[in-house]
């Protein structure tokens, strides 16, 4: 059986996720947050051990807190949430192996977009506990969190230039969990232009602080 992951993992990765569909639905409060902060301060409400709380596994996700492993396929309910796998479900992906013996265990669904909005994850420190951001496109909300890719381009790169006015087509891999939430496994920035320019550079990674790089003097 895997190992699970820390209860303060779990809280620095998931409180985000777990709370932002029901925030989005209109739900109200988050039920479990007062015992997954519990969890992450002392250890205790995780009777069997698998860093979800008992409040959040009976509430919420409806796996079994007296069972680390609810669909007993050799991956902990804990790290099943926190690698987009599907804790009811022993093949999230449905290729014929289990998630325990999968090396990819899960879908990866794949958007082209143009980028409407960013906002970067802050990486936790001993005197702040950081948390996800999250991007906009086409419509659809995906959390950024530190585990998060970026190619071609970082994430604070990115949401300055979106920032200054700057049109940016990326290319987002994105994992989707039981709850429905979507998260960005990696962002390819495809090309990016200054407001104003012609769309002839439509289909160009264009950027001008790449250009003239290394110029030798004659």
């Amino acid at each position: 059986m895997k190992r699970a992951i820390a209860p303060v993992l779990v809280l620095l990765l998931g409180l985000f996720v777990w709370t932002a569909p029901a925030a989005a639905k209109g739900k109200g409060k988050d039920p479990c947050l007062k015992a997954d902060i519990k969890l992450a301060q002392t250890g205790q409400g995780d009777a069997d051990g698998d860093g979800v709380s008992d409040c959040r596994e009976q509430k919420v996700l409806r796996t079994d807190p007296r069972d680390p492993d609810t669909d007993h396929d050799g991956m902990d309910d804990g790290d099943e949430i926190a690698h987009s796998c599907h804790a009811r479900n022993p093949d999230t992906d449905d290729d014929g192996i289990e998630d325990g013996e999968d090396q990819t265990p899960v879908v990866v669904q794949k958007m082209d977009a143009l980028l409407d909005g960013l906002i970067c994850p802050i990486a936790p420190t001993p005197q702040a506990p950081g948390g996800p951001g999250a991007l906009s496109a086409l419509g659809a909300f995906v959390i950024v969190d530190m585990n998060t890719e970026f190619e071609r381009s970082s994430c604070q790169d990115l949401a300055a230039r979106l920032a200054a006015g700057q049109t940016i087509f990326v290319e987002v891999e994105i994992l989707e969990d039981m709850l429905g939430t979507l998260t960005a496994k990696e962002i390819e920035v495809k090309f990016r232009r200054h407001h104003g320019e012609d769309d002839d550079h439509h289909g160009d990674d264009h950027d001008d602080d790449d250009q003239g790089e290394d110029e030798d003097d004659d």
